[in-house]
């Protein structure tokens, strides 16, 4: 069997003044800014509030923010909103979890703990017994040594 040569195709062949023409289209580009659903929550949380005090519903709000052209579900919103009651800022113990009480601990401890999990999971927080988490705490505790011992051997 003879072998072939194959010849460029005229596609794959482009003249230096349209490779020109498309360097400075692409170098004029503004900059693109685009916000996180997070953020653009953020922003238009006080509307919202809003919106909530004349009594729409999350469902209702969540169809009008994506007939704007806000894609986003009624538990992302409730997320988001009480995320940003809470100011947003969280310390997170290794888990990925953080602890209300423990960022501020009172003079007289709580029987409970407000536990507020990761923007990925569908509930925002939960409320365990303190027994439970401080026991959760110490398991992460006793399983990061193993893995340094482990790590040492």
């Amino acid at each position: 069997m003879p072998a072939r040569i194959r010849k460029p195709s005229r596609a794959a062949q482009i003249q230096p003044g349209t490779l020109n023409q498309t360097r400075t289209v692409l170098q004029d580009l503004p900059e693109k800014e685009l916000l996180s659903l997070r953020e653009a929550i953020h922003q238009l949380r006080d509307p919202i509030n809003a919106a909530l005090g004349k009594g729409y519903s999350y469902e209702e709000i969540a169809v009008m923010l994506q007939r704007g052209g806000v894609s986003i579900g009624v538990s992302a919103l409730k997320r988001y909103l009480a995320l940003g009651r809470r100011g947003g800022s969280r310390s997170r113990s290794s888990s990925g979890l953080s602890s209300k009480n423990s960022e501020n601990p009172s003079t007289q401890p709580s029987r409970t703990v407000e536990v507020f999990i990761p923007a990925k999971a569908e509930i925002a927080s939960v409320t365990v017994e303190r027994d439970f988490w401080d026991a959760y705490q110490a398991s992460l505790k006793e399983r990061e040594e193993v893995y340094c011992r482990l790590a040492e051997s």
